[in-house]
């Protein structure tokens, strides 16, 4: 399961007084079919709570929740985030939302980290040029030019080949720390430390501002919403799955 995991157990008296009135063939499954169902539906609730706290989710954040489904070996349904080599998991990424706290370094921050681009204590937050795509995640087209760009020192460097095709071979992009200004058609105001783009007449666009650690507040409440909706229906779930196994017995 994900970094966070929501387990539903059956543990409502009302519950544990009705399974004592059925026989094991019935009530093991009938558990088994009510909290499968209810961790199906408190991911869907789960999912509704991002859309209401956070502002405009990408697909990819909505869809990474899944659920682990309870067997009758092990009763244990759990709700939580899928786990993937190819993309940083939605739940590393929301873990400060959920507890709040620092963020933690993207690997695009740990890249330039690691070549020396980046101090160990500072993390990057998207300026107005930073491009997003359709579900609100950098552009990494944008993020491989800024990374070939910046090279092994801090000016930009060009390379041949794709990066530096079409579109992107107008754009040149490299760290400034002095924060001397950035262009907006004909004004100069004051910037900050960061990654600047100069692209064609157009020069000093921030594109990444170089600040401190981030800290979050708690705004998704993850735990809870599932909790909640866990002690307001299980039993109406599972009273249900037992009246259906009673008339179709489990069958091993």
């Amino acid at each position: 399961m994900g970094l966070f995991d929501l387990k539903v157990k059956s543990n409502d008296k009302d519950v544990v007084a009705a399974i004592n009135a059925f026989p094991a063939n019935v009530v093991r499954p009938a558990a088994v079919d009510a909290m499968n169902w209810l961790a199906f539906d408190i991911r869907t609730a789960e999912q509704g709570e991002m859309r209401s706290v956070f502002d405009d989710p990408s697909d990819w954040t909505i869809n990474s929740m899944t659920v682990e489904k309870a067997t009758t070996s092990n009763p244990v349904a759990g709700v939580g985030w899928k786990k993937t080599n190819a993309r940083t998991p939605a739940g590393k990424y929301l873990m400060p939302q959920v507890h709040g706290g620092p963020r933690p370094h993207t690997p695009f921050e740990y890249r330039l980290i690691s070549t020396g681009k980046l101090r160990s204590d500072e993390f990057l937050v998207p300026g107005r040029f930073a491009e997003r795509n359709r579900r609100g995640d950098m552009n990494q087209g944008q993020i491989t030019k800024i990374l070939s760009d910046l090279g092994t020192i801090d000016t930009a460097k060009r390379y041949p080949g794709a990066r530096n095709q079409g579109r992107r071979s107008t754009e040149t992009y490299y760290i400034d720390r002095k924060g001397r200004g950035e262009f907006f058609g004909h004004a100069t105001t004051a910037a900050p430390a960061g990654i600047y783009l100069n692209k064609g007449a157009r020069r000093r666009l921030l594109v990444f501002a170089i600040v401190r650690q981030p800290t979050y507040r708690a705004i998704f409440d993850f735990y809870g919403v599932g909790e909640r909706y866990q002690r307001d229906n299980f039993a109406t779930y599972f009273k249900r799955a037992l009246d259906r196994r009673r008339t179709a017995p489990f069958k091993r």
